[in-house]
């Protein structure tokens, strides 16, 4: 773990959006009250299922979302509401996303030189045979090699892992300091997974990186990521040390997660009472996960649990496993 000031610092994010529903339009929050810290060449790697406001969050660090409340810094400076085309840029060249969809994110009829050439021509200001060597350079470090051969080459011509190594270097073409990582293998393989997480792994230490990395898998959070947090309906569960979650997970939902990884063998204590989304509009309280969770309490319908900690470095977001169990259980019983 690095003991580097954190290069991103987010304090109470909150991310709203307006949706249209059956009675005219509302509020929903995918984001509520999120803080964490990541320092470069640390790994925080951000947990939870569809829906849980992952993507959104990682987003808001390129600002491709903007936080309704609370703020964000990048490299010490406060971008929570930067809007002018100068600054995003240079947040942008600090910053840069890899996206989950290989296929999606590069364009069709452009070369993967001409993904790469303009990158590193402004950004690193090569021109003419250094610029054509920069370019191929980064494509073996990336694992694409020969460099000279695969910048020549369209995306409809390579493989999906191939592609998504063409994606890392497109983000290495600014040289960035942090990079959002949106579930970089999900659509992948599962031979060429685990390749690519040695890949990102890799360049962290030649480059020292730090990454946001986005997933909802366990195992892979636990191998790549230094810490781990835990989210669901917009709302930090559990977070700390990525062993000491994994290894003993305290929030019922981390131990739902862990209990569905393949292979970990984990066995949770009872079973959810339902599968329904968690509520994301705007006035709900106490804890999202309250409606599947086997321990829930009259206190979790009502007040939103506080992160607290219950080791070192290792924060949880429970009534039940932090101290609220002299409020009387909630009994749920079947139809009759």
């Amino acid at each position: 773990m690095s003991t580097e000031q954190p290069f991103v610092r987010a304090r109470d994010l909150v991310i709203r959006f307006r949706v249209k529903t059956d009675h005219g339009s509302r509020w929903i929050t995918p984001v509520d009250g999120v803080s964490f810290d990541v320092s470069a060449g640390e790994v925080l790697a951000l947990v939870g299922e569809s829906g849980s406001g992952k993507s959104t969050l990682g987003r808001t660090l390129v600002r491709l979302n903007e936080p309704t409340s609370g703020s964000l810094q990048i490299g010490g400076r406060d971008v929570t509401h930067t809007r002018r085309s100068r600054d995003l840029k240079e947040l942008r060249r600090q910053v840069q996303m890899v996206f989950q969809d290989p296929f999606g994110s590069l364009n069709p009829v452009r070369s993967i030189g001409q993904h790469l050439r303009p990158l590193v021509r402004k950004h690193q200001g090569f021109t003419g045979q250094a610029l054509e060597d920069k370019v191929a350079e980064l494509l073996e470090i990336v694992g694409l090699q020969p460099g000279v051969e695969a910048a020549v080459k369209y995306p409809h011509e390579m493989s999906g892992g191939q592609r998504q190594r063409v994606a890392i270097a497109r983000a290495l073409a600014v040289n960035p300091t942090f990079i959002v990582a949106d579930e970089p293998i999900s659509m992948l393989d599962v031979s060429i997974r685990a390749d690519i997480l040695k890949l990102l792994n890799r360049l962290k230490d030649a480059f020292h990186l730090g990454y946001l990395y986005i997933t909802h898998d366990l195992a892979s959070a636990r191998y790549f990521g230094d810490r781990l947090m835990v989210l669901y309906g917009g709302q930090v569960m559990e977070t700390g040390d990525a062993d000491a979650v994994v290894g003993a997970p305290k929030h019922p939902y981390t131990q739902l997660l862990l209990s569905a990884t393949a292979g970990h063998g984990f066995t949770r204590k009872g079973d959810v009472l339902n599968i329904d989304a968690p509520n994301l509009f705007e006035g709900r309280k106490g804890c999202p996960f309250a409606h599947r969770c086997p321990l829930v309490m009259d206190v979790c319908r009502d007040v939103r649990p506080p992160l607290t900690a219950v080791d070192k470095g290792h924060q949880v977001a429970c009534h039940a496993v932090t101290g609220a169990s002299v409020h009387t259980p909630v009994v749920e019983t079947s139809p009759s």
